[in-house]
């Protein structure tokens, strides 16, 4: 909103004829209208003394006698005017509707002024109330009481990057948007990934509860568990959900969590796995013989690498395994042995002896009990036919270890 000037007992004509349109008119003479800037206008009143008005506002001064003007203000209509006819600077509707302006000043008690387009300066702090009454500027506001919001609206705290974090203090509450996230401080510390406000009160690594009035419980997180909440992965809340680290008791409804060696949270029902050969292997005479399952039909869990060939669950418990060895070129009196190796030493050791020459498909079954953290489970295979043999691959009717989890 502009500022309206205003000066007394201003009086004039026009020095030439206007019409309806024009824009910029020229006054005989000049002394005594205010001088005006950006953001700035004045009202003149034409009067031809026989009942027609027009007033004008004018916006700029910069060539007076020259005036730069909006035909037909405050509801008037823009008419043709004559040399010679009156122009004054009156008193008019607007100027008194409008809200009191003053010269900025740090005076208690002075005056807003309206500062031309953002809105009112609060005694020239550089604090702006605008149009739709939002407060902008260098606003810092320093309340010794209870601030109350009230309606059904919300409070928006400032937000920011981690690198633009101001320089901690006690009471600090920011969001910030590195880690999406609400963050505090603590003395000269911002909360990072590892803090949280619960009931009104932060801890540095761990969690605060209230137990009563003004009384709190704190236990503390894990590395694991601060790791997964800065970092969220599946990897990082596998390692949480193990760690041991924690000084206090974390629950679920009806007991406690625990720790690997003393509870289970896992669905263990879906640890399952069917690996097997993309390629055919060799196999050495009278040799034990690692078999190199590089592939699987289907490991839920992840528990069965690849890589190494071994299964080692994070789930104690006991586990089922299913050996399938498909071996071609056998002769007469060959013997083909199929073992499970638990940690490299052999648990399982089952046989067969053929009494005729063939390619035959050898099945057994071990159940073996795993601690859920070290133990691991190997295939292996041993045939004695006086040469070196074929172990058949495939994803399908050929040589595999399939297991699964039978329960605790």
């Amino acid at each position: 909103m502009a500022i309206r000037k205003h000066a007394n007992n201003y009086s004039s004509t026009l020095n030439g004829a206007i019409n309806n349109s024009t824009t910029t008119i020229v006054v005989t003479s000049a002394t005594g209208l205010p001088a005006i800037g950006a953001g700035e206008t004045y009202n003149l009143t034409l009067d031809d003394g026989a009942g027609v008005i027009e007033i004008v506002t004018v916006t700029d001064d910069a060539s007076t006698p020259s005036l730069t003007v909006t035909r037909g203000a405050e509801g008037t209509a823009a008419v043709s005017w004559a040399d010679l006819s009156v122009i004054e600077l009156r008193p008019t509707a607007d100027g008194f509707d409008r809200k009191a302006d003053g010269a900025a000043s740090s005076t208690d008690n002075a005056l807003p002024r309206f500062d031309g387009t953002g809105g009112k300066v609060l005694q020239g702090s550089g604090v702006i109330v605008d149009d739709s009454n939002n407060i902008t500027g260098a606003v810092s506001l320093a309340v010794s009481n209870t601030i109350t919001c009230s309606g059904t609206g919300a409070a928006t705290i400032p937000a920011g990057t981690t690198a633009q974090r101001p320089s901690a203090a006690n009471g600090m509450i920011r969001y910030n948007t590195s880690l999406a996230r609400y963050e505090g401080a603590l003395g000269a510390s911002w909360s990072g990934g590892t803090q949280f406000l619960v009931d009104g009160d932060f801890s540095s690594t761990g969690v605060m509860t209230r137990t009563a009035a003004n009384t709190y419980s704190t236990f503390t997180l894990g590395t694991n568990v601060q790791t997964f909440l800065t970092t969220p992965s599946s990897a990082n809340l596998r390692a949480a959900l193990t760690d041991e680290v924690g000084t206090g008791a974390a629950y679920f409804v009806g007991g406690d969590l625990g720790t690997p060696a003393g509870g289970d949270i896992r669905n263990c029902d879906t640890i399952s796995f069917r690996a097997y050969m993309s390629t055919d292997q060799s196999l050495t005479n009278s040799t034990y013989t690692k078999v190199t399952l590089d592939s699987t039909s289907w490991n839920t869990g992840g528990y069965f690498d690849t890589a190494t060939y071994k299964f080692t669950p994070l789930v104690a418990g006991k586990y089922v395994f299913i050996l399938t060895g498909y071996v071609s070129g056998l002769t007469d009196g060959s013997k083909l042995y199929l073992l499970t190796y638990k940690n490299g030493a052999a648990s399982l050791f089952s046989g067969n002896f053929l009494g005729a020459a063939g390619d035959p498909t050898v099945t057994a079954t071990d159940v073996i009990t795993l601690n859920g953290s070290t133990d691991y489970v190997e295939f292996y295979v041993l045939q004695i036919s006086g040469g070196t043999r074929t172990l058949e691959s495939g994803a399908t009717g050929a040589s595999s270890l399939v297991g699964y989890r039978l329960g605790a």
